[in-house]
């Protein structure tokens, strides 16, 4: 359980700490050209703060946090860490599965821009409310009920140097022979540490 609340609890500082170093750029600072392509961290059906039994396998994790934001702003923390808990669980199942090594940062990013209005102290709060969370048994169920993600993560490919690069449409921007089962139950087991149901028999 320890190493469970670690490995949440270290997502969330991270996103603290990139929050606090996104300050804007000081006068006389050298303009950086910043490149985006098309659907980069795209959110096709961005979530409000909604419970668990509204949130279908077809929403990204950016759509997620955008939930987990409202949340904050709400001071639901418990359903924030909900949010939260799925949208890192989907997004590390995306980074199993996206080849492009550098659009993995994606879900950083996405935590950056969507915490950058929270006070750190709220923050702290949606730390704490995931250690709650993730000791109550119904969570894990809830994840293996709404099951592997339903979406392409474009939001991811196209925030990764491939994109801008000739990559072959039939790659898709996916590992080849991605073994999706076994990617998800990886997910489950490393995110919230769920145990599958075929490890229990």
């Amino acid at each position: 359980m320890k190493i469970k609340l670690a490995i949440l609890a270290a997502l969330v500082v991270a996103a603290i700490w990139a929050v606090l170093a996104n300050k804007p750029a000081q006068q006389g600072q050298s303009a950086i050209l910043n490149l985006e392509s098309e659907r980069n961290l795209e959110s096709p059906q961005p979530l409000a703060c909604v419970q668990l039994s509204e949130v279908t396998a077809k929403h990204n994790p950016v759509d997620l946090i955008a939930g987990v934001a409202q949340c904050i702003e709400q001071e639901n923390y418990l359903q924030a860490a909900d949010l939260y808990t799925v949208a890192m669980t989907y997004g590390f199942y995306d980074t199993l599965r996206v080849s492009d090594q550098t659009a993995h940062q994606a879900l950083m990013v996405v935590r950056m821009n969507a915490f950058t209005k929270a006070q750190q102290s709220e923050l702290v709060k949606l730390q704490e409310a995931i250690a709650t969370r993730i000791e109550a048994p119904e969570l894990c169920g809830q994840l293996q009920s709404l099951g592997a993600p339903q979406y392409h993560p474009d939001y991811m490919i196209k925030h990764g140097m491939e994109a801008f690069s000739a990559m072959p449409e039939e790659k898709g921007g996916l590992i080849a022979d991605f073994d999706g089962p076994a990617a998800w139950q990886h997910a489950l087991q490393t995110v919230p540490k769920c145990v599958s149901e075929a490890a229990t028999d």
